[in-house]
């Protein structure tokens, strides 16, 4: 796994260096007039065009151990060199045509450079989405290996985990190997399968384990949090910290009365808070989006627990409704997804609203 550890550390520089290249793109490869290209445009352009490989090549050394992917890019890169190594030849000839080449080239090299940085940015994406994926369907099996061993299992549940087991082992290969499509496809396979393991198992005794096993990663996320704040003064970060533990004391308290579905994902949100709390008090301002889907974090915890008392079975839907919405939200929202977020938080806004004037005029 040297090499998967590797490829993802190398991420995290590589989103840096994109940017970047993607500065260095930003000029634009004018088309020549019908006057000949000057002296000084054909260097200009030349310039930029072996700045732009420069970089490529450094993103390349830093991105190792995605396989296939890798020896893709070092193939464009001594493709854009190539061109790049022409327009130096003509520009050197000192002639006018010779810089009308020598511009033609470097902006062949300069509009590829530019391709490739764009995939390159979507080849990123995938890769964090899919270490994200990874996860949790490592954490899905660790969990499923556990409850395999509190009881006894039938044959068929046996083969599938053992299925499901050397799925997901596929996939991480095929991660490692930078073959991203192959990996989300034994990513979901492996998802697939765990879903009929759940349901063979039986649901109540695996939501009981797997609630108690969120609740457990919430309190470490929040005394990690606590720490951190601690030891600085974040007036504002303390207050969502404050928030979050209040959440997941409603969690532990909905999941003591056995509603491990609510209580899941009351500790899921709280979970995200305690997140948010490390990043304000790491000095990063939330963004109007987080406010958004903050605001309905503020209506959940506001009217949760009223709804969920009042006994109506309808407004208890629509509020259970609006905290998957609003999970599904901050996912999106960390994934990138900003639109996508803000629809559904949006949506969940609404149904936790609709919820509390329907208990509040006692609708039946």
């Amino acid at each position: 796994m040297n090499t998967h550890r590797r490829a993802r550390g190398a991420g995290r520089i590589g989103r840096t260096l994109l940017a970047a290249v993607l500065v260095c793109l930003v000029s634009t490869v004018a088309a020549a007039d019908a006057r000949a290209v000057t002296r000084e445009e054909a260097r200009r352009q030349l310039e930029q065009a072996e700045e732009a490989a420069r970089r490529l090549r450094d993103l390349a050394d830093l991105t190792g151990g995605l396989g296939a992917a890798d020896v893709r890019l070092d193939r464009e890169i001594d493709l854009i060199e190539g061109w790049i190594e022409r327009s130096r030849e003509y520009y050197l000839s000192t002639t006018v045509a010779g810089y009308d080449r020598s511009y033609h080239f470097s902006g062949l090299a300069l509009e590829r450079a530019r391709k490739v940085v764009a995939e390159l940015r979507t080849l990123e994406r995938k890769y964090r989405l899919s270490q994200r994926y990874l996860e949790q369907n490592r954490e899905m099996l660790d969990l499923l290996r556990r409850q395999a061993r509190l009881g006894p299992v039938g044959q068929k549940t046996a083969r599938m985990l053992d299925m499901a087991v050397d799925t997901f082992q596929r996939s991480v290969e095929a991660l490692d190997r930078g073959e991203l499509v192959l990996a989300f496809k034994l990513m979901q396979q492996t998802n697939d399968l765990a879903r009929k393991i759940v349901k063979s198992l039986g649901g109540e005794r695996l939501s009981r384990e797997r609630v108690t096993h969120d609740l457990d990663r919430t309190d470490e996320m929040i005394a990690r949090a606590a720490e951190a704040l601690g030891e600085i003064e974040a007036p504002e970060a303390g207050a969502v910290l404050e928030r979050a533990q209040g959440v997941q004391e409603q969690a532990i308290a909905t999941s003591e009365e056995g509603n491990f579905d609510f209580a899941r994902r009351l500790t899921l949100r709280a979970r995200t808070l305690a997140r948010l709390s490390l990043r304000l008090g790491q000095g990063a301002p939330p963004t109007e989006a987080e406010r958004i889907l903050e605001h309905t974090d503020g209506l959940l915890e506001k009217y949760g627990v009223r709804i969920q008392e009042s006994g109506d079975q309808g407004a208890i839907d629509l509020l259970e409704d609006a905290i998957a919405l609003q999970a599904e939200a901050w996912d999106l929202f960390a994934d990138d997804q900003t639109e996508a977020a803000l629809a559904k938080t949006q949506a969940a806004a609404k149904l936790v609203n609709s919820a509390h004037r329907k208990i509040s005029r006692g609708s039946p």
